[in-house]
């Protein structure tokens, strides 16, 4: 991390004071943005990351948000969202295209059951 400054010094909290400014502080990497969305593809909260890696939650926005972590934070971060989203629940349309094609059948016939009814018909179709 690159410090320049004229007259500010940083402070014991690693942020810069007023006047100064830290070079890469604050900024994203790459990296946490890629791994943001396939946090949210798979539907992974922030919690369910920073539980399968043992920080904490707030560790893991700090990380995610480029304000802190190392290499090794970023390897097991990731090597925890790779682990979630092999157990993270697929999307409904994931699912029907699984099923057999009895499955499949018994599924289309509760969907029409359900939309026969007046309350679920599309509208202005009744």
């Amino acid at each position: 991390m690159e410090y320049q400054s004229t007259q500010a010094k940083p402070l014991s909290n690693g942020f810069a004071s007023r006047g100064s400014v830290w070079k890469g502080i604050g900024m994203a990497q790459d990296w946490t943005a890629e791994a943001v969305g396939r946090m949210h593809t798979a539907r992974i909260t922030g919690r369910a990351l920073a539980k399968e890696c043992g920080y904490s939650e707030a560790y893991v926005s700090e990380v995610l948000n480029g304000r802190r972590g190392t290499e090794k934070t970023k390897e097991k971060l990731l090597a925890a969202l790779a682990r979630l989203e092999g157990k993270a629940p697929q999307s409904m349309t994931a699912r029907i295209e699984r099923l057999d094609d009895v499955d499949r059948a018994k599924l289309e016939g509760y969907i029409a059951a359900l939309l026969a009814q007046e309350k679920y018909a599309p509208h202005g179709k009744k």
